[in-house]
């Protein structure tokens, strides 16, 4: 499908505005729907792989995070606080930085347009585990939504573009490790 609308938009000469809109929005639809195809075959591998844990460096799979976030965060003056206790966790790379990469996505795409996003990333060390806190100043959840969240494709906030299908993969993969 992707070839076929990138054929028919190179061979068009768009005349008017309108033309030119639903063109847009053709490409537009068929993003978000490449991006869901894509998000429903995560949920797929999530639930059929085995996880291989390693002794990941947070700090310098954060930095990674960031490098592939970059244009996101300077364009949102996002400002990202590290408190590392524990720099070293043993878990699965690909699922930890999947998770930390939604969690940041969504702290910089909900962000509260009266403030740009502070986003802290904490790490603690108890007797029985390692904890990871993300929390950042954005708009919240209302306290009703706060279990749905976690839900396939349920979103508590629909003003921005969205699948509803990030936090249900982050949980997905914590409940799996």
């Amino acid at each position: 499908m992707s070839a076929l609308i990138a054929l028919l938009d190179n061979s068009l000469v768009l005349e008017n505005e309108k033309e030119k809109k639903v063109m847009s929005f053709i490409n537009q639809s068929l993003s978000n729907f490449s991006e869901i195809i894509t998000e429903l075959s995560d949920i797929t591998r999530i639930e059929h792989e085995i996880d291989v844990r390693e002794d990941i460096n947070v700090r310098e799979l954060i930095k990674e995070i960031q490098f592939s976030m970059k244009d996101r965060i300077t364009s949102s003056d996002a400002v990202i606080n590290l408190d590392l206790e524990v720099t070293e966790i043993p878990f699965s790379k690909k699922n930890l930085r999947g998770i930390l990469t939604n969690l940041l996505s969504n702290a910089i795409k909900y962000c509260s347009p009266e403030r740009a996003p502070e986003i802290n990333i904490i790490t603690r060390q108890t007797d029985e585990s390692i904890s990871i806190l993300v929390e950042d100043n954005g708009l919240g959840l209302p306290e009703d939504k706060k279990n749905e969240i976690f839900e396939r494709f349920n979103r508590a906030h629909t003003h921005v573009e969205g699948s509803g299908i990030g936090l249900y993969l982050v949980k997905k993969i914590i409940t799996n490790a």
